[in-house]
C-alpha cells in the first residue's frame, strides 16, 4: 500500500467551530493544513491519512504541461500534527520512517526532495508569469477593440497591440498559448520542468547528475524570461498606462504576486 502517516484525533462532540489539522516539520514550518471541508469532525474517533506529500505547483486554469506539477515527499525525520478547533489547539511529534525496502539513504531522498522543491518553485513562478501575461493581455486587448469601435482614442491601440505582440512570444516561450492547450507542439518550458519532475520522483532514489544540470540550465532560460516579462511590465505597461490616464482611460492593473523574478545568475 501507498506510504502515508495516519493521524488519529478525538472530539468529545461535534464541534460548531472550525477545526484544521496541519502538518509541520522539524522547524515548525506548515507542510500541509487541513481544513474542516477536508476532514472529518464527529465526535469520537477521527482518522486523516497524509500521503507525505508537500504541495505542488498549480497551472493557471486551462493550461495543460507534460510531466508532473506534484510537489515532493517527505524525507524520513521528525514532524509534527497541530490539531485546532477554534482557539483551542493540541501539537503530538511524530517521525516518518524510511522504508527498509529501499536502497537509498536519507541523504539521497533528501537531495530528491530539494531538487523537486527547487522544481516545483519555478513551475510556481512560471505559472504566475502566465498568468500574469493572461491578464493583462486581455485588458490590453479590450482597450484596443474600444479604441477600434471609437469609444476610446485610436492612439492607444498601435502601443496596445505591440505590448500584446511582446508577451504573447513570452508566453509560447513559457507555455502553449491560450486555445493551443491541446496541440501537439514541442515542448515548452514549464513542461520542460514539469517533466524532469516527473523524471526526478519517478522512484525514491537519488537523483542523477544529468537531472540536477537539466534543473539549472531550464532556471537560467526561466530567468531570462521572467526578466524580460518585468521589463514589459514595468517598462511598456507603466508607459501605455501613462498614456491611457492621459487619454482619459482606466489604466491596466498588473495582478500582485508574492515572488521576486529571479535572475540568471541565481
Amino acid at each position: 500500500p501507498p506510504a502515508g502517516a495516519v493521524i488519529y484525533y478525538s472530539l468529545s462532540e461535534a464541534p460548531a467551530e472550525d477545526v484544521k489539522v496541519e502538518i509541520l516539520d522539524a522547524g515548525g514550518d506548515v507542510v500541509r493544513a487541513f481544513s474542516s471541508k477536508e476532514l472529518a469532525a464527529k465526535a469520537g474517533l477521527n482518522r486523516l491519512v497524509w500521503d507525505l506529500s508537500y504541495p505542488g505547483a498549480q497551472p493557471p486554469e486551462g493550461l495543460r504541461l507534460t510531466g508532473r506539477t506534484e510537489g515532493p515527499r517527505a524525507v524520513p525525520g521528525e514532524y509534527k500534527a497541530r490539531l485546532t478547533v477554534g482557539s483551542w489547539s493540541a501539537t503530538e511529534t511524530f517521525e516518518v520512517l524510511k522504508d527498509p525496502r529501499l536502497s537509498a539513504t536519507v541523504a539521497d531522498l533528501q537531495r530528491q526532495f530539494d531538487l523537486q522543491a527547487e522544481i516545483v518553485g519555478r513551475l510556481k513562478e512560471g505559472a504566475e508569469a502566465v498568468g500574469t501575461i493572461r491578464s493583462v493581455t486581455k485588458q490590453l486587448a479590450d482597450i484596443a477593440q474600444r479604441a477600434t469601435d471609437g469609444s476610446a482614442p485610436n492612439d492607444i491601440k498601435p502601443p496596445a497591440d505591440a505590448i500584446v505582440a511582446k508577451l504573447q512570444g513570452i508566453e509560447r516561450t513559457l507555455a502553449q498559448a491560450k486555445g493551443e492547450e491541446g496541440l501537439a507542439q514541442e515542448p515548452k518550458l514549464l513542461s520542460q520542468l514539469a517533466w524532469v519532475n516527473a523524471i526526478v520522483a519517478s522512484a525514491d532514489a537519488r537523483p542523477t547528475d544529468q537531472a540536477g544540470v537539466r534543473v539549472e540550465d531550464l532556471k537560467t532560460q526561466l530567468a531570462a524570461q521572467l526578466q524580460a516579462l518585468r521589463a514589459v511590465l514595468d517598462g511598456d505597461v507603466a508607459r501605455f498606462n501613462a498614456l491611457v490616464r492621459e487619454r482619459g482611460v482606466p489604466p491596466v492593473a498588473v495582478p500582485v504576486t508574492d515572488r521576486r523574478v529571479a535572475t540568471p545568475e541565481n
